[in-house]
């Protein structure tokens, strides 16, 4: 490993480095039970080492990330946010600051994991940590992005909980003030836009306040917001929605979607066209 490249002796520490990181990696990904906890033990003895002077080379971000990741996919979010807080006990005793990929992974361990009431405010709480230390200016890589808050759109959606739709759009408006006043990282886009509109769908039924979104989108997109296009899933989602409702009113919700759809995509507002599930939703709906 430490044999000379291109002429030049090989750094020592960064190759340390870079081994320490694919190991981990490596043990993170791995599908044998236990590899996470394997994977945060080989961290913890990484710093251990460190840290008695056995070696000049602390693990990275990449092997804190990994050992999160392995948990997220396991759908274990307390152990997750373990190893977010051992990263923040090593920033403070001097070793770089979390970013916002290790927050929006843990994010998602608690977007994979089984409690579900609790995962909407768990997500919230990282989220204000993030802006806080952004703001602050103590870690401005901690700031999150439109995935961090498509994430715990996610959550809301999956939450199953009344007041959902509200909690949800909150933070949608909170993220498009953050947006209109300069922060170029939370620029809505058409995923974030989908997951907001799923909170009304699938929490309490709100069908009237999800296509009120789907028209926001749109005339967000002509307004020149490519990242904000709407979809064929986009339009589609609603129509079938409307045509499994059972509503009185959903054969025209459904119809006069589609008309507008169709209008729009005649005066090349939007790209996507009506596909034949988008037909047979409008007659699904009759």
């Amino acid at each position: 490993i430490l044999e000379p490249t291109n002429g030049e002796a090989a750094n020592p520490q960064a190759v340390t480095r870079t081994y320490n990181t694919q190991s981990i990696r490596k043990i993170a990904m791995s599908k044998e039970a236990g590899s996470a906890e394997y994977a945060e033990y080989i961290l913890r003895q990484m710093l251990c080492d460190y840290h008695e002077g056995l070696t000049k080379c602390p693990p990275d971000g990449g092997c804190f990330n990994s050992v999160v990741h392995a948990y997220a996919v396991k759908g274990d979010a307390p152990k997750a946010e373990g190893v977010l807080a051992l990263m923040w006990h090593e920033f403070y005793r001097g070793s770089l600051p979390p970013d916002k990929r290790i927050f929006t992974t843990v994010m998602y361990a608690w977007q994979q994991s089984d409690k579900t009431l609790e995962a909407p405010e768990a997500c919230e709480h990282l989220l204000g940590q993030m802006h806080k230390l952004k703001d602050s200016g103590v870690a401005p890589a901690c700031g999150p992005d439109t995935y961090t808050y498509t994430c715990i759109f996610h959550c809301w959606s999956n939450s199953g909980r009344n007041d959902a739709s509200t909690r949800a759009e909150s933070l949608f408006r909170s993220m498009l003030q953050r947006y209109e006043r300069g922060d170029q990282n939370l620029k809505p886009d058409t995923i974030c836009y989908s997951n907001i509109i799923n909170v009304f769908v699938n929490c309490g039924r709100k069908y009237e306040e999800a296509e009120r979104l789907l028209w926001e989108m749109v005339e967000t997109h002509i307004a020149g917001m490519d990242s904000a296009a709407p979809t064929v899933r986009s339009f589609n989602t609603l129509l079938a929605v409307w045509s499994k409702s059972g509503d009185p009113q959903a054969p025209d919700r459904v119809w006069n979607i589609l008309k507008r759809w169709k209008e729009l995509k005649e005066a090349s507002q939007v790209e996507a066209k009506p596909d034949a599930y988008s037909y047979a939703l409008l007659l699904k709906a009759w």
